[in-house]
Formats: C-alpha cells, structure tokens, sequence
C-alpha cells in the first residue's frame, strides 16, 4: 500500500501522471499558495482507480538560490504557514468526506498532523517580531484536527 513504512510523498515532480486523467477530471494546482502539492496530490490518489508503482529513478532536482523555497524571508515564512493550516483544514476534511477506507482517512488525518511540526519551524525561523506575533496568534488559534 502507498503508506507502509512510512513513505507517502505529497512531491508532484515524482510522480508521472496521464494527462487525460488530469484534465478529463479538472485537476488544476491551486494558484498563490505553498505546498501547493501537499493539496493536488491527495485528491488525485483518492479519486484514481489505477496506480502503478515504478521502483527507478527517474527525477534529479536542481536547487537554485533564488527559487521559491530556498529564498526566505519573514513574510514567506508567515504565508508558508498560513497556507499550510488551511491546506491541513481543507485536506482533513476533504479526506474525510470523500474517502471511503477508514484506515486511509486516519492515515491521511495523521499525515496532516504532522504540518504542526512543520509550521512551528517555519514560525521558529521568523525574525520580525510584528509578523512573528501575527503567526503566533494564527497558530494558537488553529483547530485541532
């Protein structure tokens, strides 16, 4: 199963896809959000009928110093955050209604619970103090899933 051992990755870049699939289903990755994959994925997962798995390597990824991800500042950290909260909310939830194993749900449930770990970091690494007070209130106020 994708989730033993551990080893489910949300990465879109290492997964290969059909295209029909994708679009004869409307996936689209929501625009102006971080870990934008950490939302498709799942929803491509729980509504295929097929997977397949592919034990080569078959992607290198290149690290450039201004990408994204490697260039940080105090209100992309503050964005990163927020926008993985409301990824964990809508994902929860999501799973929940539309996936009918009750394992899977927990694991996805789980999985999500783990994006405290990841946000308390984000908000660890914030310098301005304005914005690190925003987050923390943010964070303080989140549901528990």
């Amino acid at each position: 199963m994708l989730f033993d051992k551990g080893n489910y990755y949300c990465n879109a870049n290492i997964k290969i896809y059909k295209r029909d699939y994708l679009e004869s289903n409307g996936f689209r990755f929501k625009s102006n959000i971080y870990h934008e994959d950490e939302e498709w994925t799942p929803r491509i997962l729980l509504n295929c009928k097929k997977i397949y798995f592919y034990s080569k390597e078959f992607y290198m990824r290149r690290i450039r110093e201004d990408s994204i991800m490697t260039t940080i500042n105090d209100e992309k950290l503050f964005k990163r955050i927020v926008d993985m909260i409301e990824i964990a909310k809508d994902m929860t939830k999501y799973t929940q209604n539309n996936c009918r194993s009750e394992e899977l749900r927990k694991t996805f449930k789980e999985y999500y619970k783990t994006f405290t770990i990841l946000y308390i970091n984000l908000y660890n690494e914030i310098n301005d103090i304005a914005i690190k007070s925003k987050a923390k209130t943010i964070i303080e106020n989140v549901e528990k899933l």
